[in-house]
């Protein structure tokens, strides 16, 4: 299934059936927990493995990055920037499914955590 994270979304597709979009709905939130998990590795390889081939990402004020390998790359200059310990929190606000197999999440993005002596990183908050 892909997702998509963005800023619009509130309602199921037409016609969708309500038990088979409650399944789907649970399998989306699975899927945005491996990311968090993944991304709190900072590891870039293993987060572009969420991402296809012909993938687009934007991120911020960064430049679009195109491809897997784009994103990779991305996603190491990033993580070469952040405190190790810096961890991601994604609320999911809505999900929207665009096909039966494409979904749009509209999510608030928050960083913080603990450095490795205890003290509180600046929490950085981000709304889709």
């Amino acid at each position: 299934m892909a997702v998509l994270t963005a800023g619009v979304v509130n309602a199921l597709v037409p016609g969708a059936a309500p038990a088979q979009a409650a399944e789907d709905s649970v399998a989306v939130r699975a899927w945005i927990d491996a990311y968090v998990a993944a991304w709190d590795t900072h590891d870039a390889s293993v987060l572009a493995d969420f991402f296809t081939d012909d993938a687009y990402f934007a991120m911020g004020n960064q430049p679009a990055a195109r491809g897997r390998q784009a994103i990779q790359d991305a996603w190491r200059g990033y993580f070469a920037n952040q405190e190790p310990e810096r961890r991601l929190t994604l609320d999911v606000r809505t999900i929207r499914f665009v096909a039966p197999d494409v979904a749009v999440v509209n999510v608030g993005t928050t960083t913080g955590g603990r450095d490795g002596e205890g003290r509180e990183l600046r929490a950085r908050r981000f709304r889709g």
